[in-house]
């Protein structure tokens, strides 16, 4: 059986998620299955963000990076993606 990109991602993201994380943020882009390009992320308990590529893969990667990584595809920061509310803000703290 073939899964939809939505199903993946929530089968990628039900196996991610642990107490202490930040919230699941979907990144805009177009529709397409590059491996290069992130579709999700969300912030780790520690000072780190799980990625989700478009291919389906997961990384998690320093914060700084996951920074340099999003705002290079998005131009926005990681805060403007999260929004501004209190769930969603994201610090080095």
């Amino acid at each position: 059986m073939v899964q939809s990109d939505s199903e993946r991602q929530k089968s990628s993201l039900a196996t991610a998620a642990q107490p202490g994380e930040g919230p699941t943020v979907r990144v805009p882009g177009p529709n397409t299955i590059e491996s290069s390009r992130v579709i999700l992320f969300q912030r780790t308990a520690g000072n780190a963000v799980n990625v989700v590529y478009a291919d389906n893969h997961t990384e998690t990667l320093p914060l700084p990076q996951a920074r340099e990584l999003l705002a290079k595809q998005t131009g926005k920061t990681l805060e403007q993606l999260a929004g501004d509310g209190a769930s969603g803000k994201v610090s080095d703290e």
